[in-house]
């Protein structure tokens, strides 16, 4: 019973990807004409809107969580009619148009983006696989708790990239001027990314007890060392506009690719010593790499 409960409240919460993934696209446009203060007060309004249902069902005493499962998918269908009404305004009624060079042309440029995001995405989950494999179920456990908070964090590195390449990066001609901007950019995230995971480095032990309970406090070094990870996530989301701005794609696979092949030899030597830790330097040594070859392609 409690197996069929947790499927159809997953099962109500996917429906979110038929509402989100549609009316990104006029998030993205809003957001490459620098007008992407809609769409983040479009999310806060949808975000009232989930507390205030969530308030109304908890006060009605209800307790089976599909229908506090409905609260994301109402938050979900709010920022997608939102869109719809901001681009209405807009451009009027959108006309029926279909342009097959177009869709060959906008495919050739995309597909080399989409596999390198699911290269990097890979990256981002192999260390779990690797501490799995190479050290124990207890310490997968502590490693995995460290890096969720950590994600948390280094969630913000592509929306402040996206929020502020369109007017630094997107909308200039000049290169020279694009890469000043670039490492301009990188340098400002980076060493905001610092400051935070510093402010964050000596309350630790503190998050891990206040978010996972008291069990898990003995992992706060595996948390310190994740967090040291902030600025060069939010380093290269920096450089990375670089690569989306002059299309190249090729360079993103490569890159991902090869983060992940460095993030395994690395992880395979000091994971059965180090546990979480070596986890936290193979994952690293992928983004050092990564940096360095984005430096290099915009400096060479």
């Amino acid at each position: 019973m409690g197996s069929g409960r947790e499927f159809w409240t997953v099962a109500v919460v996917g429906l979110m990807v038929f509402f989100r993934e549609p009316s990104a696209v006029v998030t993205t446009y809003l957001q490459s004409q620098s007008a992407a203060r809609v769409a983040s007060l479009l999310g806060l309004c949808a975000t009232l809107g989930r507390l205030l249902f969530v308030v109304c069902v908890y006060s009605l005493g209800v307790n089976n969580p599909i229908y506090y499962a409905f609260a994301w998918v109402l938050e979900a269908c709010l920022i997608s009619l939102g869109l719809l009404y901001v681009f209405r305004r807009r451009f009027g009624r959108a006309k029926d148009a279909f342009c097959r060079e177009e869709i060959y042309s906008l495919f050739a440029q995309g597909w080399p983006f989409l596999v390198g995001l699911i290269a990097m995405y890979g990256f981002l989950r192999v260390d779990r696989f690797l501490v799995r494999f190479l050290s124990s179920a207890h310490e997968l456990g502590i490693y995995s708790a460290s890096m969720q908070i950590t994600d948390n964090v280094n969630q913000l590195a592509p929306l402040m990239a996206v929020s502020a390449a369109p007017v630094l990066i997107y909308g200039s001609r000049n290169e020279s001027l694009v890469k000043k901007h670039v490492l301009f950019l990188a340098l400002g995230m980076g060493g905001l990314a610092l400051i935070g995971c510093l402010s964050l480095f000596s309350a630790s032990e503190w998050i891990m007890g206040a978010v996972f309970g008291g069990e898990f406090v003995y992992g706060a070094k595996t948390l310190s060392a994740s967090l040291l990870l902030c600025p060069l996530v939010f380093f290269e989301a920096g450089l990375n506009t670089y690569l989306i701005k002059y299309g190249l794609g090729q360079k993103t696979i490569l890159k991902w690719g090869a983060a992940a092949v460095i993030c395994v030899v690395v992880g395979y030597f000091t994971i059965p010593s180090y546990g979480g830790i070596g986890a936290v330097m193979a994952v690293a040594s992928g983004y050092v790499f990564a940096i360095g070859a984005g430096v290099r392609w915009i400096f060479r």
